[in-house]
């Protein structure tokens, strides 16, 4: 079927006569409606937390293949969380759950997770159980020498003056973000690692495979559930005569929290596919490292200033994209978020440094689930109060490129995203929008010895 030009100019007239009626609806109307102000919570019984948790380290030289990682990264890294004893000994446990953290996460994702799974099993009588969260081995490239002296001062100009202004910590200065050319190594940080990570920890904490293969579940977040059913089906050795060392032998089940826990999405891939991705990524022609929707390391370490001023001083307003001089990256990706229509991100106008924002409301409006476009960056936090707020247009064109948000527009009574409506402004005598009811807690690996 041949199409004609005309027909094609015709129906690209037709989209951006779409979108142009689509951003325009926000232009229409500058007032919106004002949220209700937070009502409190229900006071809840906190668990009690009889947990010891450590970092454990385990010696696993890394790959050498394509360059060579630094010293951090011969380490297989893992958070154990496991019942308190009176001599702070490990006593026995019915099982022990190993979890894998999901796209962009940690080990310290299990947090919350791993420390009530263990108290609530001693509170309940079931039987003990340990929790170990793993960290995927590329994450050893993270510096956190300053997150680390900013949470223990609790000051997150620490980490601002150590990341953007040359201003050392314990005699270190900041040497960049790395670069995909500064990696080369990576190519070879892939499942086979992972695999071959998560199989040495078990085998080493449980020596005996008939216990392993009784006791030990593998589960994980998002990414990590199909990667737990990729470890069962792993032939260590490779040698389908010998399969002790297979990942089903190893272990008892499987655990799904959330995500899918199969391998279906990875099995399209053919051999030959694989084979000319890899040798791309080892010689540099594709990226060693992914950034998601341009998630830069540089924008994952300002989300964690962020949570630190909204978890120390959240009631005051935030200058931190006032201060830190942030990349261009950034700031395409600022306007990606927080712009309200197409001709914002198009102009920059309003900047978003034109707005004023409480610190806990700044990161509410980065990851809170009314405001955050990318589906998988979201989560529920609260609502913005001290003033209206009116629907973005903007975003839901590139939130759907990624995963969801085109129906906000296309079908009338869904939940569309949210934004003040105007920068810099007094609303009913408050300069600064505040959050409802925002629950923060700043979750860090210990740093390593």
């Amino acid at each position: 079927m041949r199409i004609s030009v005309s027909r094609v100019r015709s129906a690209s007239l037709l989209l951006f006569l779409f979108i142009i009626a689509c951003t325009a609806t926000a232009c229409y109307n500058t007032q919106g409606p004002v949220p209700e102000n937070p009502h409190q919570p229900p006071v809840r019984e906190l668990l009690p937390q009889n947990v010891i948790v450590a970092e454990e380290t385990i010696y696993a030289p890394a790959p050498r293949d394509n360059g060579t990682p630094p010293p951090e990264c011969d380490y297989i890294r893992y958070l154990r969380y496991r019942p308190q004893t009176p001599d702070g000994l490990p006593k026995e446990v019915r099982a022990v759950l190993v979890l894998l953290p999901g796209y962009g996460g940690g080990a310290a994702s299990f947090d919350y997770l791993g420390r009530n799974l263990v108290a609530m099993a001693e509170l309940n009588n079931a039987g003990s159980i340990e929790v170990w969260a793993l960290e995927r081995r590329p994450n050893c490239l993270e510096d956190l020498s300053a997150m680390n002296a900013a949470e223990a001062a609790r000051d997150p100009e620490v980490a601002v003056d150590y990341y953007y202004f040359n201003k050392p910590v314990n005699g270190r200065t900041f040497p960049g973000f790395l670069r995909q050319d500064e990696v080369p190594f990576l190519s070879e940080f892939g499942l086979k690692l992972f695999m071959e990570d998560i199989f040495t920890v078990i085998s080493l904490k449980i020596p005996d495979p008939a216990v392993r293969k009784n006791t030990v579940f593998i589960g994980g977040h998002s990414l990590g559930s199909p990667l737990s059913a990729l470890f069962t089906g792993w032939d260590m050795d490779g040698n389908p005569q010998t399969l002790d060392d297979a990942g089903y032998n190893n272990c008892a089940g499987l655990i799904g929290l959330e995500g899918r826990v199969s391998f279906t999405s990875f099995s399209t891939l053919t051999e030959a596919g694989y084979t000319r991705r890899l040798a791309d990524i080892r010689s540099g022609k594709s990226a060693r490292y992914q950034q998601l929707a341009g998630i830069t390391p540089e924008a994952l370490a300002l989300l964690e200033m962020m949570a630190m001023y909204a978890a120390f001083a959240p009631d005051d307003e935030s200058t931190l994209f006032q201060r830190a001089p942030y990349s261009r990256d950034v700031e395409q990706l600022i306007r990606a978020i927080h712009s309200r229509t197409l001709l914002q991100y198009i102009t920059g106008a309003p900047a978003f440094t034109d707005y004023r924002y409480t610190n806990e409301a700044l990161l509410g409006i980065f990851i809170d689930d009314n405001f955050q476009p990318v589906p998988i960056m979201q989560a529920s936090l609260g609502f913005l109060y001290g003033g209206p707020v009116v629907p973005k247009t903007f975003s839901l064109f590139p939130s759907y490129l990624i995963g969801g948000g085109l129906e906000s527009c296309l079908l009338p009574g869904t939940r569309a995203l949210l934004i003040i409506p105007a920068a810099g402004r007094s609303i009913n005598g408050q300069t600064l929008m505040r959050p409802a009811m925002l629950l923060i807690r700043i979750m860090r690996i210990p740093a390593a010895p």
